[in-house]
């Protein structure tokens, strides 16, 4: 009897558990929500250099990183205040150094001279809210006083059709190039107009070529003229590093293919203007030849190794020699630092 009773007691438990199991079924596994990556910006480096503002002496630059969805802007100041361990508020501001508007991203005050500061957002987004300016004041006490600014420009992109026709023909061999002294070029420009010209822009975007990095930083003016039988082109750049060992930097004057008036081909074609030359803190290139040049608008400075090669090389500064409205004549100072339309 107690063997039965037993017998019937495991049936009832064991029936409960069953069903209690059918009517309540293990939860199946929940799907692992997947890994969203950050996106990176199409923007990878930007770069802008800081100007001294009120006399204070403060110039530096602020670079601009893409770090997958985020923007690193790293400040970097020559410190030329008396105290340079008093931190200085720095800012994205709406607008440009001529006209601050509001605040548009907060930085890490500068100290010792650096600052940075990771924002989140990426440069792309930022750069949407251009007209941009990178602000830097005094102190938190006198932060009335603007000490150095830059203005955030979009980047350059390289003139890709350009670099690539350039890496595929020699470039031509002018017959008529003169070279002149110094002092004799100065004579010949007296009195001459520079009736072409325009802004050279950084097209790098940070990177390194043979070695060194303007770190998207370099700038320059070119202007040319045929004038007197002859033409002229003097261009100037500033924040270059020096190349290493026998490395150059060299000019070129580029004439794009168009159709003319007629619809006839002018043909591609471009020329070398030599290397260019350190004076002071800056290279400077000239070039003087009896053939008329003017056709050719627009103008490249590359990095060059002394191989022999006379093919161009990675391409630094770009650049239109645009009809200039405004003209400036030259005077008697050195050619290529004196001031010329577009500087």
């Amino acid at each position: 009897m107690l063997a039965i009773l037993a017998l019937a007691l495991a049936v009832i438990i064991g029936g409960y558990f069953y069903f209690k199991g059918k009517a309540q079924p293990a939860p199946s596994a929940q799907p692992t929500p997947p890994v969203v990556q950050p996106v990176s910006s199409v923007v990878k480096h930007l770069a802008v250099a800081l100007n001294a503002q009120n006399d204070s002496g403060e110039t530096g630059s602020a670079i601009l990183t893409d770090e997958a969805g985020k923007t690193r802007v790293v400040l970097a100041m020559n410190s030329a205040t008396d105290t340079p361990t008093v931190p200085q508020p720095a800012h994205i501001h709406i607008g440009s150094c001529k006209e601050l508007g509001g605040i548009a991203q907060p930085l890490t005050a500068v100290q010792s001279g650096a600052s940075e500061t990771l924002l989140d957002l990426p440069i792309d987004e930022l750069l949407k809210k251009l007209p941009l300016a990178i602000n830097v004041h005094k102190s938190s006490e006198e932060a009335n006083v603007y000490v150095s600014c830059a203005d955030v420009m979009a980047p350059v992109a390289m003139d890709t059709d350009t670099a690539a026709a350039m890496a595929q023909q020699p470039p031509s061999k002018d017959e008529k190039m003169k070279k002149l002294t110094k002092t004799a070029l100065v004579t010949a420009l007296k009195g001459v107009t520079f009736d072409h010209g325009g802004d050279l822009a950084d097209v790098t975007g940070g990177t390194t070529l043979l070695g060194i990095t303007t770190a998207g930083l370099g700038s320059g003016n070119a202007r040319a003229v045929f004038a007197k039988g002859a033409y002229h082109l003097e261009a100037t750049f500033k924040n270059l590093p020096d190349p290493s060992g026998t490395d150059f930097y060299e000019g070129w004057v580029v004439r794009k293919a168009v159709n003319d008036s007629n619809n006839v081909l002018i043909p591609f074609d471009f020329v070398s203007t030599g290397k260019a030359v350190k004076t002071g803190a800056s290279y400077v290139n000239t070039y003087t030849s009896a053939a008329d040049l003017t056709d050719h608008t627009f103008y490249v400075l590359t990095l060059e190794t002394d191989d022999g090669n006379p093919a161009p090389s990675g391409h630094v500064l770009e650049g239109m020699l645009a009809k200039v409205e405004q003209q400036v004549k030259t005077g008697t100072t050195t050619p290529g630092v004196q001031k010329g339309a577009g500087q």
